[in-house]
């Protein structure tokens, strides 16, 4: 198997591996030429999540070739392309890599490659798949205003990211992230009668359903605790568009977030077959 940079000159041959999200976002493609046949059979896509960071998007390759080596040319390649361009990390996460077969034998054998690779394991939390219908969230008398993210101006998210990411000084909450990634209708900012945030919920899409990716609130356990608030928003406007039946996706971080997830639906959450997001991270340099 050889792997090569994909360019304006031979992407002809790998287009059909690209989904149309992959080919809007991806700055980097990589292609895996099976050399006994001349043939097109496989693409690595990467993103630029920062000068020093790439995070792989896609890795393809089609039935046929697949436990041949294509996998691995491609990252190989993809580490040696970075040491050149000074990039310090790659990522990966196994929940976009599984889209097709989550629980799939591709699993286990997409673990290996990169462990043979020299990537490590980063578990970041588990995500349960909830119905709609099980949810029984309590709501917490308040005096917060819950605002939908459509709602909500650029210079507003700016100052939000700054209030956030400084809260508490604890990297459970985290980063809010790229707007863009969030759905604007199902997410939710939560404001005190001084109209300064005390929470959010922040929900993007996970293949065809939602995933609530953060829940953040600000006095957790105190009078103001509006967790349940948030959750029964997201999950209304759920409700409304995709019907009580339909499901729901959370991530949780943490063993409290876990335990919240189990008191919302009386234990019915389940673990997820795309649960257990693992990034893989490889220092480039040694």
């Amino acid at each position: 198997m050889l792997a090569t940079l994909i360019t304006d000159k031979n992407r002809k041959f790998f287009e059909k591996a690209m989904p149309e999200d992959v080919k809007e976002n991806a700055d980097l493609f990589i292609g895996a030429v099976d050399t006994e046949t001349d043939t097109a059979c496989g693409v690595l896509a990467a993103e630029a999540l920062s000068e020093e960071e790439l995070f792989v998007d896609l890795l393809y390759v089609e039935d046929k070739f697949r436990y041949r080596g294509a996998g691995m040319a491609m990252v190989r390649f993809l580490q040696d392309l970075s040491a050149e361009l000074d990039i310090s990390r790659i990522s990966c996460s196994q929940v976009r890599l599984l889209e097709d077969d989550p629980d799939g034998e591709d699993k286990d054998a997409l673990a290996v490659l990169f462990y043979d690779c020299g990537f490590t394991e980063d578990p970041v939390g588990d995500i349960f798949r909830m119905n709609l219908s099980d949810i029984k969230a309590e709501r917490t008398k308040t005096d917060a205003v819950l605002i939908p993210l459509s709602d909500i101006e650029s210079a507003q998210w700016e100052e939000l990211e700054a209030e956030f990411d400084g809260f508490n000084g604890d990297a459970e909450y985290g980063m809010l992230g790229n707007r863009e990634d969030y759905s604007e209708k199902y997410s939710f900012i939560a404001f005190n009668r001084e109209k300064k945030q005390v929470g959010a919920i922040l929900v993007r899409p996970l293949y065809e359903d939602m995933l609530i990716d953060k829940v953040i609130n600000n006095s957790v356990g105190g009078k103001d605790d509006i967790s349940g608030n948030l959750i029964l928003r997201t999950v209304r406007a759920l409700k409304d568009d995709r019907g009580k039946d339909s499901f729901v996706y959370i991530h949780s971080g943490n063993d409290r977030m876990t335990d919240f997830v189990n008191a919302l639906t009386d234990n019915r959450a389940k673990l997820s077959g795309v649960a257990f997001e693992e990034h893989f991270e490889v220092p480039v340099f040694g």
